[in-house]
């Protein structure tokens, strides 16, 4: 059903409601004669039937033709209400339906914006990791070509003046980044591993998977699970930051830069030592 057809004829009802008028007019003096005619024939009907008829043809104030024609015209009249009631009903059916459709549509839409969002965070943070490992191999690029411009310019046979590097395996901690890191190197190749995290204020231990995602900027934010806290981490996954930290511990072994974190380790640790707060965060103190 079109929405020509849904609409209500009015055109057509008023028409209608003419023609019964007309024909109201043109036969109401027609049943009127025959209703005369009716009367003056001599029925076997009951007496009370016949002063029954003469009681209502004394006291009416109308004529039977007229009774018989406003009947007619009401019963057309509630004719022509139900039909406008019904074309209406469907109307309304129709428009419900609609209004289901486009709640249904909205619920869609709300659905594949949340998709759209888990996606663009996802594909966030798939963009920092490779911005990052992109980086580590532009530095690594980068100490290549330094290293094979000294070998150029150093003379064949001739013993490069680079200083010896002193390092030793004692330096397994440094504070980078707001985080107090810790690790261990894997004989024989002293290969660095089993990096791991520290709050750098209580020395509690932390968690790189529960780092949460700070949404006004390219970063995360990493929660100390003792004192409460936050340090902020490069938007990367937990394995990418270690990664991370691993090549700023290689650089500075490599640089000899390492003694200098050793002497901040003490200072450290004397902090926390020496403080009550520190040692005893709030935190745990409200928890006991």
């Amino acid at each position: 059903m079109n929405d020509r057809e849904d609409k209500v004829n009015w055109k057509k009802i008023g028409l209608e409601s003419i023609a019964a008028a007309l024909a109201g007019a043109i036969f109401t003096p027609l049943v009127s004669e025959l209703a005369t005619k009716i009367l003056t024939v001599e029925w076997r009907v009951p007496e009370w039937i016949t002063v029954t008829a003469e009681w209502f043809l004394s006291k009416t104030p109308i004529s039977n033709a007229a009774v018989i024609s406003t009947i007619l015209m009401g019963t057309y009249a509630a004719w022509t209400t139900t039909q406008i009631l019904k074309r209406t009903s469907s109307m309304l059916v129709r428009w419900k339906g609609q209004l289901n459709g486009v709640q249904d549509e909205l619920v869609q839409a709300a659905s594949s914006n949340a998709t759209l969002r888990d996606a663009n965070k996802h594909l966030q943070l798939e963009l920092a990791t490779a911005s990052a490992e992109l980086s580590k191999a532009k530095r690594e690029l980068d100490l290549a070509h330094a290293e094979l411009e000294e070998k150029k310019r150093v003379p064949v046979g001739q013993a490069s003046h680079k200083p010896e590097n002193t390092w030793d395996k004692s330096y397994k901690e440094a504070t980078l980044g707001g985080i107090h890191w810790r690790w261990g190197y894997m004989a024989p190749t002293n290969k660095i591993w089993n990096v791991r995290p520290f709050c750098d204020y209580c020395d509690h231990e932390m968690d790189l998977d529960s780092a949460d995602i700070d949404f006004d900027g390219p970063t995360a934010f990493l929660t100390c699970p003792c004192c409460g806290k936050v340090a902020d981490l490069p938007l990367l996954t937990a394995e990418s930051n270690i990664n991370r930290i691993t090549s700023e511990i290689e650089r500075r072994i490599r640089i000899d830069v390492w003694r200098d974190d050793l002497n901040a380790n003490a200072q450290r640790v004397s902090d926390i030592f020496n403080s009550v707060e520190r040692r005893r965060p709030v935190k745990i103190a409200n928890a006991s």
